[in-house]
């Protein structure tokens, strides 16, 4: 910080006749950007160092804008927003200093800033995007192009002016919109028509029609939850329906949770959405749909495989909300590593350093995230054998952190036991050991108990190679007067050189047992209350336009509280406030009652829709819907005994 300030200073001059200083201050920052574990605080500091000199010696800094700018776009994709505001910020000056150089990188810079703005995770990230964009245009002169080459840029800058509740950001977009200049009205729309032709959005089949019509019969396991998550994917695609969009998730998911393993066709429909839904939605809403998302990767297991990138990209992009949300998070990663163990090693690099991370900076009362990281860590088991040179030292040092709690410090103690069941700790031995003898000298009863718990499942793992720490344990548990019949026990066998008891190595410190496989649902057909049913067909007294709206609408929602299909019944309640998909299922709801119907009640429902049609008031929306079911059971070969004289 002191080396920015006197770059203001007028020190930028002498540093002209050094240029050698200049190159070892670039490599200096170089060196900080590319090392994998450093930790963000560093990042941001160095970029803010960056911007600093950009400014304040822009003659001297014109040489080496290019490999800078290298760097620096591909720190701007950093997970943590304060990096990524600050790297941006420091482009912004950069792209003062180079003006018109700059234009061979917008294709680089470009997609990068409007990624950016789309992120609804951070106002930070966004405000420094605009900032960055404005001074980009100015300097380099490029205007008006943006709009062009980039169709929906307008669009986007406009959606922030709508729903962005920071002041400052909504200033920032006016004038990012002021310098980019106005784009021909009709000259926009025919941008924007080529792009939507260029990459059309693949329309999905929700007609239950069209489902007949391609062989699909409704008496197939698939037919109806095909029809109802088709629907339910309509709701989640349209963002003017964000407010049913918890309520659509929970149907899916109470789809998944009945269909178990059956469900994998319907992911590559599903996990799109869903990940799209959860990009946009309220922050509010994130935790339970994290919730979801981990359940649903205990449903369908190694089937998740195609769709790792972009739930991880999205792991990323939140992990550093808030402390509630990394815990969910964590859930779901742990869900992961269940269903798909070794494969998970690709991502771990990157996990790794910010579980780590968090592990050195948690603050949060009771340092929930950090137990939950801890808990992570053993559900990683064998997967960070090959970076337990980097986990060991950061559990061990809680150990004796007396600014942690003893039960934190237990857990923390508990975890190495936990992990020497999975991971090779033979070269690491000391290292453990000799802050458990400290912790046996200065810890409490609670913390010596542990670690003693601790030092057992070593003498396991090592064997014989224990035997050199014996003697300094031992001289540890004289001087202390703690008595530990397992441990004396094992050391005993050890030195006899006997074979040591395995009854005394289970893994009774496992917090939690792993995730079920599938919710305790049955896939059996439901029940249906015909009388229920009966009361809602019921037509006497309905004369009115209104009469019949509420007649139609009560039907269509009592058919999907009473089908037998667990698909349709799950949509009851969304429907129960969203009539129009009330509307969309009607067919295929009515034909699920209709084979579960006795003849009598078949007969009386009949009746009803025959008074229906014939009603001089009915609704022609309510008459074409009639007529639509009547076309649709025929398709299917139940057709409606329905009076042709009606």
């Amino acid at each position: 910080k002191t080396f920015a300030l006197a770059s203001f200073l007028g020190i930028a001059y002498a540093f002209s006749k050094n240029i050698g200083i200049i190159c070892i201050i670039f490599y200096f920052f170089h060196y900080f950007f590319k090392i994998k574990f450093c930790y963000s605080r560093n990042k941001q500091e160095n970029a803010c160092l960056l911007g600093l000199l950009f400014s304040a010696a822009q003659k001297l800094i014109k040489p080496y804008v290019k490999p800078m700018l290298k760097i620096m776009i591909q720190k701007a994709r950093d997970l943590s927003p304060g990096v990524v505001s600050s790297v941006l910020t420091a482009l912004g000056e950069l792209a003062v200093v180079a003006g018109e150089d700059m234009i061979p990188y917008l294709s680089d810079l470009m997609p990068l800033i409007i990624e950016i703005l789309q992120d609804q995770s951070s106002t930070v990230k966004r405000d420094a995007a605009l900032r960055a964009l404005g001074r980009l245009a100015i300097s380099s002169g490029y205007i008006i192009d943006p709009y062009i080459e980039y169709p929906s840029l307008l669009n986007i800058l406009i959606n922030i002016l709508k729903t962005e509740q920071s002041a400052a950001v909504r200033r920032e977009t006016v004038k990012v919109i002021g310098i980019l200049g106005a784009l021909d009205p009709y000259r926009y729309q025919m941008l924007e028509e080529a792009s939507e032709d260029s990459t059309p959005e693949q329309k999905v089949v929700s007609s239950d029609v069209s489902l007949l019509i391609v062989g699909m019969s409704p008496s197939s396991e698939e037919y109806y939850p095909t029809v109802v998550i088709n629907t339910l994917m309509n709701i989640l695609k349209d963002s003017s329906l964000s407010t049913h969009h918890y309520s659509a998730i929970q149907a899916i998911m109470y789809i998944f949770k009945t269909l178990g393993l059956k469900c994998v066709p319907f992911l590559p429909q599903i996990i799109p959405g869903f990940l799209s839904v959860m990009q946009t939605c309220l922050s509010g809403l994130l935790e339970f749909y994290f919730q979801q998302l981990s359940i649903l990767v205990s449903i369908v297991k190694q089937h998740i495989r195609n769709f790792l990138n972009d739930i991880f990209k999205l792991i990323y992009d939140y992990w550093n909300s808030n402390s509630t949300l990394q815990i969910t998070i964590l859930s779901l990663v742990e869900s992961i590593v269940r269903a798909l163990e070794g494969e998970f090693k690709t991502y771990l690099p990157t996990l790794l350093s910010l579980m780590l991370q968090v592990l050195e900076t948690d603050t949060t009362p009771n340092r929930q995230s950090t137990q939950e990281i801890l808990h992570a860590f053993v559900v990683f088991g064998s997967n960070i054998e090959e970076y337990i040179h980097l986990v060991l030292p950061v559990i061990v040092k809680m150990f004796e952190r007396h600014d942690l709690s003893v039960s934190l410090r237990k857990i923390a103690i508990q975890t190495v036991a936990q992990l020497s069941r999975k991971v090779n700790f033979a070269d690491h031995a000391s290292r453990i050991i000799h802050p458990l003898a400290r912790v046996l000298t200065t810890g409490t009863h609670e913390l010596k108990m542990a670690s003693m718990d601790t030092l057992c499942a070593l003498v396991f793992q090592l064997g014989l190679d224990y035997t050199i720490f014996i003697p300094m344990i031992n001289k540890c548990l004289i001087n202390n007067h703690i008595q530990h019949q397992n441990y004396e026990l094992l050391v005993s066998k050890l030195l006899k050189g006997e074979s040591l008891p395995q009854d005394l190595n289970s893994d009774e410190n496992d917090r939690r047992a792993d995730d079920a496989s599938s919710a305790d649902i049955t896939s059996k057909k439901l029940s249906v209350n015909q009388q229920h049913l009966k009361n809602a067909w019921e037509t006497s007294q309905k004369s009115t336009k209104d009469d019949w709206q509420e007649w139609i609408r009560r039907l269509s929602v009592e058919l999907l509280k009473e089908s037998p299909s667990h698909a349709l019944r799950a949509c009851a309640s969304l429907a129960g406030v969203y009539y129009p998909l009330a509307r969309e299922l009607f067919n295929a709801a009515f034909l699920s009652c209709w084979t579960e119907l006795y003849e009598q009640y078949q007969d009386e429902l009949v009746r009803s829709i025959e008074i229906a049609l014939t009603s001089p008031n009915i609704p022609p929306e309510i008459l074409q819907s009639l007529l639509n079911l009547a076309e649709f059971m025929e398709h299917d070969d139940k057709t409606l005994p329905i009076d042709i004289r009606t």
